[in-house]
């Protein structure tokens, strides 16, 4: 599909920025510190690109698409009936297999019990931090949507770096325990507040 190609192509001149730090090192024993110049004006291109990907993911999928679904609907109706802490686990369990007709397209081991523990949590985490901003932005659609493309860019990003990658995971997680304890997360917000939605099933 097109918009696939569009996607592998960014991935593709994204990696590409990593790999310049380890060609520099060759290039300036070849051919001194003007090597380091040509490297740098790569790395400008390579973080434009990652500007690129992030508009992409934020534009045509993330605040136009699933945040509408998921933030915009699911996620407030579900906080007039629990806390934002279990509404966040709920979104999240239905969020993972959300994506598997995708990965399952780019080719990613989706018969694994380790790839779902590893994207499934990975997914849960995202969902309670996009779900804490989504209620401190008193219901923003668009605060979950530039959140939840930041994440999708950073983890196209990371992945290349190996050694990072459970690390990240690591950090999202202290990160979303510490929302969890500032928050009182567990906790149901007041009934007026704009994050939560009372329809006649939860009135």
């Amino acid at each position: 599909a097109p918009g696939q190609h569009f996607r592998r192509e960014i991935d593709a001149a994204v990696a590409g920025r990593f790999r310049t730090d380890q060609a520099a090192s060759v290039l300036q024993r070849l051919a001194g510190q003007n090597a380091r110049v040509f490297v740098d004006q790569l790395l400008e291109i390579g973080n434009s690109l990652i500007a690129v990907r992030f508009a992409y993911q934020f534009l045509f999928f993330n605040a136009a698409g699933e945040e509408v679904g998921w933030r915009g609907f699911a996620f407030p109706r579900l906080q007039a009936r629990t806390s934002p802490l279990v509404a966040s686990l709920i979104v999240g369990i239905f969020w993972a297999p959300w994506h598997f007709f995708l990965w399952q397209s780019e080719g990613a081991p989706v018969d694994t019990l380790s790839f779902w523990v590893n994207n499934g949590g990975a997914i849960l985490i995202s969902s309670l931090i996009t779900g804490w901003f989504y209620n401190r932005s008193r219901g923003s659609i668009l605060v979950a949507g530039v959140i939840h493309a930041a994440g999708n860019t950073t983890a196209r990003v990371l992945p290349i770096m190996e050694w990072f990658g459970y690390g990240y995971i690591i950090l999202l997680g202290g990160v979303a325990l510490g929302m969890i304890l500032v928050d009182h997360m567990w906790k149901k917000l007041p009934q007026d507040h704009p994050a939560v939605i009372f329809t006649p099933a939860t009135a």
